[in-house]
């Protein structure tokens, strides 16, 4: 809005500028032909008055007799008065009147015209450029509300999707690990959006999603033929393993067991952190992805992020889940500084060692 409206300003100064220019101009050309004028006017007058003069002395002439030394007497008043009439014509003040009126008759329509012009091609500036300016308020004060609608939409937006993803998690979505129904309909709901704003928050909420289904895709590329250690399943190997469920056979080697992953996530917490701290917490270069790629640093601490969440979303139930949940975001960001930013905005609660990630 700022140089919008300086064009208009700056317009508007010009115009001024060529306003005072022809008022200049108008007072030294009118002013010359008042001056001329004037000074025909005044010569004007002193010939006026001479001519009367003189009339005046034609009038106190008398001649009387027809003799010659009358005829004489008359003859030399006669050029008497002749001479101080060819005096008066001859003089500076007819020269005046006469050059006054060739100049004014020659100049005088021209030099008004030209100061008629010049002035309201003056005004004509100034009244553009008012109209610009006015033009260039309503354009600022337009772009200002078209910025204050679009920054409501946005933060309704983004309010929308993260109540969204509570909505998912406090329905159970989450629980039953639907992971592709949760981004679909995530998704949905980011199509809709208007501004690319509010579309980033929403793929940052889809992520948090997808870092989730990342901490089951490592557990079926990388589980089978592992036997837990402890807790429930103590000594019970995975001998199967898919994106539905799991085949485990019991510490006899003999009794088979088989569970969905909603059960297992549900029932078996501290199993499932076992997984964790093997496949993904100590599984960075050794652990696979579903494609067979190494789960090398971003991936790695993508699934730390995720059984972070897994923690504190799916397993919030169980004892020490929260603190768990925070102490493997810490750990991923002690491990991968680069990554304290995403850290935040994932967990906006957690306080990470910031000296440490720097």
């Amino acid at each position: 809005p700022a140089p919008v409206a300086a064009a208009p300003a700056a317009a508007e100064q010009t115009g001024n500028a060529d306003l005072n220019e022809a008022l200049s101009i108008a007072k030294r050309d009118m002013g010359d032909l008042w001056d001329r004028a004037y000074s025909c006017l005044a010569a004007s007058i002193r010939l006026r008055h001479k001519v009367n003069q003189l009339l005046a002395k034609v009038g106190e002439v008398k001649v009387e007799g027809d003799d010659e030394a009358t005829m004489r007497r008359a003859a030399d008043i006669s050029n008497q008065l002749r001479d101080e009439f060819d005096q008066i014509k001859a003089s500076d003040d007819v020269s005046k009147v006469q050059k006054a009126v060739s100049y004014i008759k020659s100049k005088g329509d021209k030099t008004v015209l030209q100061t008629i012009n010049r002035i309201k091609v003056a005004l004509l500036k100034i009244e553009r450029a008012k109209k610009a300016a006015e033009e260039a308020e309503r354009a600022r004060k337009a772009a200002e509300e078209a910025e204050r609608r679009k920054k409501e939409t946005i933060e309704s937006d983004n309010k929308r999707i993260n109540e969204k993803f509570d909505a998912l998690a406090e329905s159970g979505v989450f629980r039953q690990l639907n992971w592709t129904g949760a981004v679909r309909q995530l998704e949905s709901m980011r199509d809709e959006f208007k501004y690319s704003e509010s579309q980033i928050v929403a793929d940052g909420v889809i992520l948090k999603v997808k870092m989730m289904a990342r901490v089951q895709e490592v557990f079926v590329a990388n589980c089978k033929g592992y036997t837990f250690g402890k807790f429930k399943l103590a000594r019970c190997k995975i001998v199967d393993i898919s994106e539905s469920e799991i085949k485990l056979v019991k510490p006899d080697g003999k009794t088979p067991m088989k569970m969905n992953w909603t059960r297992f996530y549900q029932t078996y917490h501290g199993n499932l952190n076992e997984l964790i701290i093997k496949f993904i917490e100590k599984g960075k270069d050794t652990s696979r992805l579903k494609d067979g790629k190494r789960l090398s640093l971003q991936p790695w601490a993508e699934a730390m992020m995720g059984a972070a969440l897994t923690m504190r979303l799916i397993c919030s139930d169980g004892a020490g889940a929260d603190v768990r949940a925070v102490q493997i975001a810490q750990n991923a960001v002690k491990a991968y500084p680069d990554y304290l930013n995403h850290a935040k905005e994932i967990f906006p609660d957690v306080e990470f060692d910031v000296s440490a990630a720097e």
